[in-house]
């Protein structure tokens, strides 16, 4: 966040191993990330930096913008999307891009959606025609985007905020760490605060963190939800850890199955 000067920047840069031998290439960088490009300016590319080039050609991270270091992804190309409706009455129920319906079909896996499944009917050029089923498997309308596993140390560092955070929801001193240390403005803070101690009022227990496993009892809900509930293990482990407990949990709990089957 702090303020450079631009061939400061650019010279800093290149003492990364990767970048070692990237060409300044006139800023084309620098111009596109405030706003720019081609030397004109679009509404759909929103400033990340501020460039001071009257004065001084300083470089400065916009304002607000620390929580893209955390929150993006990564580049995410430009796509189309389609409109997600019920087939008979056409109410819209959500949306998919078309890198997800490239490989979807009708009659195909059905999509999950919360706790509903949908079986895909229809595609057209603009919407993706669904209708209620009660298939035991569904795919998420998520694309490739979620495919890689969030890792061990992420997983740590979310345990380990839930765990320092269970006891201090109502207290002062927290409201002003999460302004003050997490860079959270007021309202963003009172957000979070009544996220958590929503979570700790459905459950009746303490924030699910690195030393308390939550197992949450819910019941489905939605159109064709009956007598089914669902049993949630938080664990925040992240998918490297978490793919091979749930191999080692189903199998105990089918060997479990089995066992009493016999024994019956």
């Amino acid at each position: 966040m702090e303020t450079w000067i631009s061939n400061g920047l650019y010279a800093f840069l290149r003492t990364s191993t990767p970048y070692h031998e990237l060409p300044q290439a006139d800023d084309l960088v620098l111009e596109m990330l405030s706003g720019r490009y081609a030397d004109t300016r679009l509404r759909e590319l929103k400033p990340r930096v501020s460039i001071d080039r009257p004065v001084d050609n300083t470089v400065q991270a916009g304002m607000r913008r620390a929580s893209s270091l955390y929150s993006s992804g990564g580049t995410i190309p430009e796509r189309g999307y389609f409109d997600l409706r019920i087939r008979d009455s056409k109410a819209k129920i959500g949306e998919l891009d078309e890198e997800f319906d490239v490989g979807c079909a009708p009659s195909a896996r059905p999509l999950r959606s919360r706790s509903q499944l949908w079986r895909i009917e229809d595609i057209t050029h603009n919407d993706v025609l669904v209708s209620p089923t009660r298939e035991a498997r569904g795919s998420s309308p998520s694309g490739g985007r979620r495919k890689q596993n969030r890792d061990f140390h992420f997983s740590e560092r979310i345990g380990l905020f839930l765990e320092h955070a269970d006891s201090r929801l109502e207290s002062d001193e927290f409201r002003t760490e999460l302004t003050d240390r997490f860079s959270l403005d007021t309202e963003a803070a009172e957000e979070l605060i009544g996220y958590l101690k929503r979570q700790q009022k459905a459950t009746g227990a303490k924030l699910p963190h690195r030393h308390h496993l939550l197992i949450e009892h819910v019941a489905e809900s939605g159109l064709n939800a009956s007598t089914r509930s669902r049993l949630i293990l938080h664990t925040l482990w992240g998918g490297r850890v978490n793919r091979p407990f749930a191999l080692a949990l189903s199998a105990a709990w089918r060997r479990s199955i089995v066992i009493r089957s016999r024994s019956s």
